[in-house]
């Protein structure tokens, strides 16, 4: 089974100009700050707290700063554009949840990843960990506590699903060691 992790393709798309900073005040005391600050760590679901919020993109000096259709945006969570959700929200719905937020007058979608796969073996000082395949099954997408979930990983079929609706934003990495953990 070949896994990919999900990561940004350069600097030539924009980010999302969002922080958790910026959404904390929706929890009001249900949660307290690392909670919410570590919610892909904790596989907290946002979806009964969200607000649709309206944002936009940061620039990047001297880069292309092209709208991404699918970007990395914190921990193992993706941005998608109206398009890439059209395309990939009925794949995607499964292994979690979708959170609407407004840039200028286009709906995007954060794919709030919940789904969990373990890994077999702790990498040595340069040895790569891997994944656990009867733990992914039939998973497209999912992270890892080990990784903190710091990252999204992905199957072939995510990624060739990606690729074939030419959906621009994200790489496919075979080196699925986290660059954080380096």
């Amino acid at each position: 089974m070949e896994i990919f992790a999900v990561r940004r393709d350069g600097y030539k798309y924009q980010e999302l100009d969002l922080e958790i900073d910026d959404f904390i005040d929706i929890f009001r005391d249900e949660l307290d700050y690392n909670t919410i600050q570590d919610f892909s760590i904790n596989n907290l679901s946002l979806a009964n707290y969200w607000q649709p919020l309206s944002t936009g993109f940061s620039t990047i000096a001297r880069q292309e700063n092209l709208i991404p259709d699918i970007a990395n945006w914190i921990g193992a969570t993706l941005l998608l554009s109206p398009k890439a959700y059209r395309y990939l929200g009925d794949l995607l719905s499964p292994f979690g949840e979708f959170l609407p937020i407004q840039i200028e007058s286009e709906t995007f979608q954060i794919f709030n990843c919940l789904t969990v796969a373990e890994i077999n073996s702790v990498p040595g000082d340069s040895e790569k960990f891997s994944f656990n395949e009867d733990s992914i099954g039939d998973k497209l997408i999912f992270k890892t506590p080990y990784q903190h979930c710091l990252d999204i990983y992905c199957t072939a079929r995510f990624q060739e699903a990606v690729e074939s609706f030419d959906l621009k934003g994200v790489i496919f990495d075979k080196n699925i060691l986290s660059p954080f953990s380096e």
